[in-house]
């Protein structure tokens, strides 16, 4: 919060956002904006839940531009920080791995990254998306009682209206662990269920929001074809390098050592043959990442994929480190030294964003 009043910070998109939020408090709900030349330019949806959030909050603020531009830094940061607090809940039952897989999230580098273009949507729409993934971690098991279909339902619809890019990577990640659910015998079951969320949730927001915007599925023919870039390998090597190779990545490489490392002792923990539960939710989220690479490296999208893993990656991370603390005074060293250097690494891009961004 300290770094998004700084007054040397400098944003690219806040702008867009304080704007939309003004124009949703006279009564405008249907938001569209210009996609860039890459992904074939027009216009696409804009889903409104951070609008709809921070609109009764703006009595607390200066009703001006500034004020509004404060109220989203406010509530976007609350959002995030929840973040944490979300990471720790889905783990609380093993007290050592939740703390070290909330704390991997203090200083994140890929939210970080998003705050500093000022990319409030998307961090909002991951906020929103994150509570159906815990719903599924724990509740999975159960989604054909009616209460928890419904209560996953309205989670699922509320994730569909944050941001177009999570919308793009929560279905990805929902037809992964449709695929996982259906490899694993005693998951089966669950596939019906799962198909009759998803079928339900896109009807609905379907009918009542996106119907709207039939008349953007036949774009301008001047601008109905993407303009010719760089080649399918090169996009790839360029996100790759993007996000894990110095100077700033924005997944810190040992976290994903960590990660790696942490995936394969939950698995050993959680035989494929069990019950639905985190470990099939974490191979879904990256099994979604995995494709929206694919995704964007056929054709651009509004998809951060390194933002929508970062909490999976702490997730997976968080049990390593609680288990080399286990392990006397040797493990307690590596695991808080591995956890420094992450933090560390997050606040020394967190610098760079303020005071280097946009300044030319």
């Amino acid at each position: 919060m300290i770094g998004l009043l700084h007054p040397q910070i400098i944003f690219s998109d806040i702008g867009l956002n304080a704007n939309n939020l003004l124009e949703f408090s006279t009564g405008e709900v249907l938001f569209t904006e210009g996609l860039p030349s890459e992904t074939g330019g027009g216009q696409s949806p804009y889903p409104p839940a951070l609008y709809v959030l921070a609109a009764p909050l703006q009595l607390l603020f200066e009703p001006s531009g500034e004020g509004r531009l404060l109220l989203l830094k406010v509530l976007v940061a609350a959002l995030d920080s929840a973040v944490a607090w979300l990471i720790w809940f889905v783990l609380r039952r093993h007290s050592a791995a939740a703390l070290f897989a909330a704390a991997l999230y203090l200083v994140p580098a890929a939210p970080l990254r998003s705050f500093g273009v000022g990319e409030f949507a998307n961090l909002a729409g991951q906020s929103l998306a994150l509570p159906l993934l815990a719903a599924l971690s724990l509740l999975g098991g159960r989604m054909r009682e009616p209460r928890v279909f419904c209560l996953l339902l309205l989670l699922l619809m509320l994730a569909l209206l944050g941001h177009a890019g999570v919308t793009i990577s929560v279905i990805l990640l929902l037809g992964c662990l449709g695929l996982c659910w259906m490899i694993v015998p005693r998951t089966r079951r669950l596939v019906p269920a799962l198909l009759a969320l998803g079928g339900l949730a896109a009807l609905l927001v379907g009918l009542f929001y996106h119907s709207a915007f039939a008349h953007l599925l036949m774009p301008p023919d001047e601008v109905s074809a993407a303009l010719p870039g760089l080649g399918v390998g090169q996009k790839l090597i360029n996100e790759l390098s993007r996000v894990f190779l110095p100077p700033r990545p924005t997944i810190s490489p040992l976290l994903a050592l960590l990660a790696a490392a942490g995936f394969v002792l939950m698995a050993r923990a959680h035989p494929v043959r069990g019950a639905p539960g985190l470990w099939l939710i974490i191979v879904a989220w990256l099994g979604s990442a995995l494709l929206s690479i694919g995704v964007l490296a056929v054709r651009d999208q509004t998809v951060r994929w390194d933002l929508f893993l970062y909490p999976a990656l702490c997730i997976a991370a968080g049990p390593l480190l609680a288990a080399l603390w286990a392990r006397g005074l040797a493990g307690k060293l590596g695991a808080g030294l591995a956890l420094a250097a992450i933090l560390v690494q997050g606040l020394w891009f967190w610098g760079w964003l303020v005071f280097s961004q946009y300044h030319g």
